[in-house]
């Protein structure tokens, strides 16, 4: 992160692992329920506050990408759609990757 910068960096294709340790970091921050609910599938009902920190999560996500990537993963319901699918975009599946391996 750029110094007097204020947030994270933007997402642009080139900076993948990077970002996604930095965004990851900054969603911890932010709230430890919105890391929780955008690197885990919620299961069952939501709480009041899962459902509060989602929204700021997938905002956050949202305002870190560009329009290109915006297009590909604007109709994901929750945080953690959006996180996975933007692994999905720019690592591959894991399905894919175990394939490599």
């Amino acid at each position: 992160m750029a110094p007097g910068s204020s947030g994270p960096p933007k997402l642009d294709g080139r900076n993948y692992s990077y970002w996604k340790t930095s965004k990851a970091g900054y969603l911890e921050a932010l709230n430890t329920i919105a890391w929780e609910v955008t690197e885990n599938v919620v299961v069952g009902e939501w709480s009041e506050d899962q459902l509060k920190w989602n929204a700021r999560a997938k905002n956050t996500l949202f305002d870190a990408i560009s329009e290109e990537i915006f297009a590909r993963v604007h109709s994901k319901k929750t945080a953690h759609d959006i996180w996975e699918e933007l692994e999905t975009i720019h690592v591959g599946s894991k399905k894919l990757r175990e394939e490599k391996y």
